[in-house]
């Protein structure tokens, strides 16, 4: 094995590459940009519309793997046209997975919440009921047993729980979503049709069918229901509900009263898609109070009240003056941080906050932890204070639920991100020692700490290392670990600052010694590697093995080179190569390299294998490593 040690041994260098911009791969639960794409049509607007804030967010859904359709994506094009006409800020979208219809859902709610306009939600595709709820169900949903409606739909409920928060006071849910079971012949059985639902004040919610009944499916045009609405909708002078009990009667006719359209109503005020009859007293809602709010918050010293402002009006005259405001809030802490500038007041505009950092699993590091698919996240690193400290999450946990909706990837995550805001009870269950462990509390505001690091990294990704060591600095000054965390790395890494590794291992242990395991990791980095000068084999092989259990990657590789080194452990070649697997799976070049030499050489219990060591040689070659390289033109390819 001297051949092979004497491989590995000096391969290590001490670029983070760039850790930095990854560190944070799930950032807890940060926000992200997700609002969906508005497709506007233009028409004629007309006198009330134009007085009138008016949004709608349109979905038609044909494309599902188990009961195609054919009309909702016809429906949902007419409803856009008819809809535009009508005044309405249209946001259309046509076969759609859950994902997606979640992001539309979330750009949908907060475009009412800033402009309180008129909302109008319309669905055409599969629904189905549940245990009493109500879903609509996207076209990548996989039902195979009940319980997966809830697990792979958008749950009705949500978008009213949304409606009952809204201060618009008129908010219409069209659901043309009546329809048989896609999923009988899977033998997934459920009643049929939507179960009733009670919406919230100042809502209106209109179903293509009764309760428990199924509309009559129409092939390709528009179905029988939503061709009665948009007849309805567009006759002047019509209040909403004479609309839907005229859409009520045309249906009923139609279908020789196989098909009954129902409503309920607990509307507060009178709503006119066209044109108020003369003498009608109608008076559209003209909410436009930016300047009336303005006033409310000028003089308040909580800078939530100034993000609130911004949430409500994204596009405010007064941003100047809240950049002011918040800065002169801010001049106020001891120390203070750096004033914000225009360009980043957005990163105040924060959504939940859990207080955990997570990474994507893979085949081997699921197999480690006892999983046998390899999708999903685990957490490696919980911010100190936050929720996920309180309700007894850990590094190494994987989520597997949360409010009952799988997680499994990234995407997942940002999901929540978008669906859970602050003050929300959160339910969750993760993978731990083996088998389920329930977590729960209530999601948090951002703290102002997190937005500064926010900010900081925003400033890093862009190259701008003055302006984020300012950020990094005042953090770490505040003893804020992931501040110091990063300080130290810029130092490591030597971005905007002369190198210097003592420097580096005092920021980095601080917040080590706080838990931080990318810092962790970093640290057994600076102690393995000659270039450092910091000889420190013990804390090496602690700090790789703290951050490797958590399920960082950085971490698993500095644990499989104190393996194949002997730092702080006696030398084991057959533990350096699962963790350099572990670490390899997941981008780490270095550890690539070492799987690449433990295939060459046959060493680890790993028969040689050199097209296996070339192609483990390649991937770590195109990731920047010089050692890789070397080997690959030494073995010819």
């Amino acid at each position: 094995m001297i051949g092979f040690h004497a491989w590995v041994r000096w391969s290590v260098g001490l670029s983070a590459t760039f850790v930095l911009a990854i560190c944070l791969a799930f950032p807890a639960f940060a926000q992200r940009n997700l609002t969906a794409a508005p497709v506007e049509t233009r028409g004629q607007r007309l006198t009330v519309a134009a007085a009138e804030k008016r949004v709608a967010l349109v979905i038609g859904n044909n494309a599902y793997k188990d009961g195609r359709l054919t009309a909702p994506i016809n429906d949902a094009r007419a409803m856009t046209i008819a809809l535009t006409e009508l005044g309405f800020k249209v946001i259309k979208l046509e076969d759609v997975g859950r994902v997606a219809m979640h992001r539309a859902i979330r750009s949908f709610i907060d475009e009412l919440t800033r402009s309180e306009a008129v909302g109008l939600f319309y669905f055409a595709g599969h629904g189905a009921q549940s245990k009493g709820k109500n879903f609509l169900i996207p076209i990548d949903a996989n039902i195979e047993h009940e319980d997966d409606i809830e697990l792979q739909s958008v749950d009705i409920q949500y978008i009213l729980d949304k409606f009952a928060d809204m201060r618009n006071g008129m908010n219409i849910l069209i659901l043309d979503a009546c329809r048989n079971n896609p999923f009988a012949r899977r033998g997934v059985k459920r009643a049929s049709g939507l179960a009733a639902i009670d919406g919230p004040p100042g809502t209106l919610v209109a179903f293509a069918a009764a309760p428990g009944q199924v509309a009559i499916e129409m092939q390709g045009g528009n179905g029988i229901y939503t061709r009665n609405v948009l007849a309805n909708i567009r006759e002047p002078g019509l209040p909403v509900e004479e609309v839907f009990k005229r859409v009520r009667v045309g249906v009923l006719n139609e279908t020789g009263k196989l098909q009954t359209p129902w409503e309920n109503t607990s509307l507060v005020r009178d709503f006119y898609f066209k044109g108020a009859p003369a003498g009608s007293g109608y008076k559209p809602s003209t909410n436009d109070s930016e300047a009336e709010a303005w006033a409310n918050v000028e003089s308040s010293r909580n800078i939530y009240d100034f993000v609130a402002f911004m949430r409500r009006f994204p596009q405010s005259r007064y941003q100047s003056q809240i950049l002011a405001r918040i800065n002169s809030i801010l001049a106020k802490l001891k120390p203070a941080p750096p004033f914000i500038q225009p360009s980043e007041l957005k990163e105040f505009l924060s959504e939940g906050y859990v207080g955990v950092t997570m990474r994507p699993l893979n085949k081997y590091s699921a197999e480690y932890y006892g999983l046998t698919n390899p999708k999903g996240v685990i957490v490696v690193d919980i911010d100190r204070g936050s929720i996920a400290e309180r309700v007894g999450i850990l590094p190494a946990d994987i989520p597997i639920r949360v409010n009952g909706k799988p997680v499994i990837s990234g995407e997942d995550v940002a999901d929540l991100a978008r669906t859970i805001l602050p003050g929300e009870f959160a339910e969750g269950v993760v993978w731990r020692d083996r088998r389920e462990v329930s977590v729960s509390g209530l999601v948090q505001r951002a703290p102002l700490e997190s937005v500064l690091r926010r900010i900081g990294t925003a400033q890093l990704k862009e190259k701008n290392y003055d302006r984020a060591r300012a950020f990094y600095e005042y953090l770490a000054a505040t003893d804020d670990a992931w501040g110091q965390a990063y300080l130290g790395l810029l130092y490591l890494e030597g971005l905007g600052i002369q190198r210097d590794f003592t420097v580096a291992e005092s920021w980095l242990l601080k917040a080590a010694l706080q838990g931080k395991t990318i810092a962790a990791a970093y640290l057994s980095k600076i102690y393995l590697s000659p270039e450092s000068g910091i000889k420190k084999d013990s804390d090496a092989f602690r700090w790789a093995k703290f951050s490797a259990e958590a399920g960082l990657p950085e971490g698993a590789s500095m644990l499989a080179l104190a393996h194949f080194k002997g730092a702080g452990t006696p030398i084991n070649d057959s533990e350096g190569v699962r963790w350099a697997r572990i670490a390899a799976e997941q981008g780490q070049s270095e550890a690539m390299f070492w799987l690449g030499t433990a295939y060459e050489k046959g060493a680890g219990g790993i028969p040689g294998n050199l097209d296996e060591a070339k192609t483990w040689y390649r991937r770590a070659r195109d990731l920047g490593s010089a050692p890789a390289k070397a080997a690959l033109e030494r073995l010819g390819g």
